[in-house]
């Protein structure tokens, strides 16, 4: 969608300059900008998909120490925690590796 983005002038002239603009997600980008906003999108997914291996290795980690490294019985419920970020971390990452599959 093209729109316009007004940009104050100088501080003394007071005039507003209009600048072609394009709306990236949410966000509203001048042409200038919109390799940046790309930038940022591409930043964006690499986070996501460090912190869904992050979750899902801890998670995986977790269950493993609850398994084999406690001694008296566990709770069931402690059982939730790690499970719970290796299901989350999953999620992530389907969602993430789904589109970057479907991109191509």
């Amino acid at each position: 969608m093209l729109g316009f983005v007004s940009l104050l002038g100088p501080p003394n002239h007071g005039r507003i300059i209009d600048v072609p603009a394009i709306q990236l997600g949410h966000v509203w980008c001048s042409n200038s900008l919109r390799g940046l906003a790309r930038g940022w999108v591409l930043v964006r997914k690499i986070i996501s998909l460090v912190l869904g291996t992050v979750l899902v290795i801890s998670g995986v980690y977790g269950l493993l120490y609850l398994l084999f490294f406690t001694v008296n019985p566990v709770r069931i419920l402690y059982f939730l925690i790690p499970g719970g970020l290796l299901a989350i971390g999953i999620v992530i990452l389907w969602e993430d590796l789904a589109e970057l599959l479907r991109r191509r």
